[in-house]
């Protein structure tokens, strides 16, 4: 997947929405759609998206028609990309926690959302939502996100340029994804994933009906998770079974 073209706006109701209107309508693999603000930013669950204007990443990127077996990968694939580029850019230590969040120092930095448009028989057109708070000051932050998110400002203490933070995230997400058309989604992405994941992260799963929060040990290349519930036991469960609960 190339870089097709990249429309930007200043004020959206989400990236997503106008992703999706333009897949409908015909735009190729590799349309990415930004924002400064988005006034129905969302994210998993259909929760909202804290961005102040301008402070953060806020796009979407329309991306190559996948199997729909293989739609769980994505943001495996995604969240890798904006992990690497923090890395790199300002030398902490991101984490990965399945399936969509970037920490840093155990807090959100970045949200992955993946949502679809339908391409053909058995096939999905992936528009993959990236969140990323960049200049957000700790005091900014709602009080319910205080304790639980952060941004680049306040782990490294100085601003950053969201244009450039973006454009490196699209160029390491196209080369990501490039490992995954040539098929090497379990022994490279799925590597490189588990040596980002954060051991001691935890989701809370619906388990026979019941939530708990549980520790992620393990993603099979067939999509089957292994979790550690509370009382210590192993679960297994496909990716196209899971159900999530409130953290």
């Amino acid at each position: 997947m190339r870089l097709h073209a990249v429309y930007s706006y200043d004020t959206v109701t989400s990236t997503q929405d106008i992703a999706k209107e333009k897949a409908l309508a015909g735009e190729p693999a590799g349309t990415v759609i930004t924002a400064a603000y988005q006034t129905g930013g969302r994210g998993r669950r259909g929760r909202g998206w804290f961005a102040p204007h301008g402070a953060n990443v806020c796009m979407t990127v329309i991306g190559a028609p996948v199997a729909l077996a293989d739609a769980w990968q994505i943001a495996l694939v995604a969240g890798i990309a904006v992990a690497e580029v923090i890395q790199a850019g300002t030398g902490t230590a991101p984490t990965l926690r399945f399936p969509n969040d970037i920490l840093l120092q155990g807090r959100k930095l970045s949200g992955i959302l993946v949502e679809t448009a339908p391409h053909s028989a058995g096939t999905i057109t992936p528009l993959i939502g990236i969140g990323v708070n960049v200049n957000v000051p700790e005091e900014t932050f709602p009080d319910d996100l205080r304790t639980k998110s952060t941004s680049l400002l306040r782990v490294t203490g100085r601003e950053h340029q969201v244009s450039v933070v973006q454009k490196q995230i699209l160029a390491r997400l196209t080369a990501q994804w490039e490992f995954f058309e040539k098929g090497l989604f379990s022994s490279v992405i799925l590597s490189r994933w588990h040596a980002l994941a954060d051991p001691d992260a935890r989701r809370t799963f619906v388990l026979d009906g019941q939530p708990l929060l549980c520790r992620i040990m393990n993603i099979a290349p067939n999509g089957v998770l292994t979790l550690e519930s509370p009382d210590g036991k192993e679960h297994k469960l496909p990716t196209s079974q899971v159900i999530f609960g409130d953290d």
